[in-house]
């Protein structure tokens, strides 16, 4: 299994169109290694409007994982478990309401952030590790629903989706070379900003044979 791997200050996937709805319910499901631990703050993802609006689950200087919700420039941050370098984590961001939004750690719920989001504007742009975190990524899932931890314990050892098919927005399998930020169910792609390399992805996690997988009888998602 593939991952992409940040470690340049340019680093990062971006895009500014079919973005999830950071005021509704979205699931963000991702591996995490992290190759140095950061001394500043740093996103891993992010849903803005200018930095003004913000859902953002990012490393902080203790190391600690921190969900960060800002709401018309005033920032509410909730901290969670401290991470280790060099050991994989799966993370998933939930939102299930506007005064709810979680993390799970390894299938764990580890923070909850209540901040009320009512009549926040649409964000415009959504990035995977825009600030210098050096660090790898894989298998990144997005849903318009917010799953629940069963279905992410689910998610944790496949690359394609297990449940759920119905609200799948974008499945990322981080195929190697030009082909890692292509999304394959909807045609969702990153923008692919600074030298973005391939690395190893986690082990014990079920590959795809690539995109046809999400065609092949054999191979249908299964809710």
């Amino acid at each position: 299994m593939n991952a992409a791997n940040f470690t340049l200050l340019a680093d990062s996937f971006s895009r500014a169109t079919n973005l999830l709805d950071y005021n509704g319910t979205y699931s963000v499901l991702f591996w995490l290694y992290i190759n140095t631990l950061p001394s500043a703050n740093r996103n891993l993802y992010e849903l803005t409007l200018s930095g003004s609006d913000t859902d953002v689950l990012r490393l902080v200087s203790s190391n600690a994982i921190q969900l960060r919700i800002v709401v018309g420039g005033a920032a509410t941050n909730t901290n969670g478990t401290v991470l280790s370098g060099n050991t994989w984590y799966h993370l998933a961001m939930v939102r299930s309401s506007v005064t709810d939004l979680q993390c799970y750690l390894n299938g764990v719920s580890d923070i909850t952030n209540t901040r009320d989001v009512t009549g926040r504007s649409a964000s415009s742009t959504e990035d995977v590790v825009s600030s210098a975190t050096d660090c790898r990524i894989a298998d990144i899932k997005l849903y318009s629903i917010n799953l629940s931890a069963d279905d992410i314990v689910k998610e944790m050892g496949y690359q394609w989706a297990q449940t759920n098919r119905a609200s799948l927005h974008e499945v990322y399998p981080i195929f190697p070379g030009a082909r890692r930020t292509l999304g394959i169910v909807n045609g969702y792609n990153w923008t692919e900003n600074g030298t973005v390399t391939d690395v190893d992805g986690p082990p014990n996690v079920v590959e795809i044979p690539g995109p046809q997988a999400y065609r092949q009888p054999s191979m249908l998602l299964r809710r």
